[in-house]
């Protein structure tokens, strides 16, 4: 006696239709990504080919598409998305719930957009120190090297 097996069940439309669009929104910021790190394998090799054969470094460069693409954009996201959950904080006098005490939650949720804000204000300076470099050759200041 044979058995025949039923086929498997397939999930509904809107099921799939839901993996689908998730994974054509993960290929498509995929896709961003990777065309964004071109500019940076561009820097390093100018930076390899200016260092070794010219004798004259632009580590600046790297460091300017870095803020650039990466860095500043991060801040300013992560500063809006955050100063959201501050004033919705603020607004209900967020508090504890565990506890007898009750502490305000508020004033930490204000770190996250303050130090976002400060990093940013950070990136700008290390840009700005970046382009100085690339303009004069000349480092505004020096960081040492600490291994861990």
């Amino acid at each position: 006696m044979t058995s025949i097996s039923a086929p498997p069940p397939m999930p509904p439309r809107g099921y799939l239709a839901v993996i689908r669009g998730i994974d054509k929104f993960t290929d498509f910021t995929g896709y961003i990504f990777v065309l964004s790190i071109i500019p940076l394998i561009f820097a390093n090799v100018i930076e390899v080919f200016a260092r070794y054969v010219l004798r004259a470094p632009t580590i600046w460069a790297l460091d300017s598409l870095a803020f650039l693409l990466f860095f500043l954009p991060t801040m300013v996201v992560l500063f809006f998305i955050s100063i959201d959950d501050f004033l919705y904080s603020l607004s209900i006098d967020e508090r504890a719930s565990s506890g007898a005490w009750t502490p305000v939650l508020w004033p930490l949720r204000g770190v996250i957009p303050l130090t976002a804000f400060m990093l940013f204000l950070q990136g700008i300076s290390e840009l700005m120190k970046s382009l100085w470099a690339w303009r004069t050759g000349a480092f505004l200041s020096r960081h040492e090297k600490i291994e861990v």
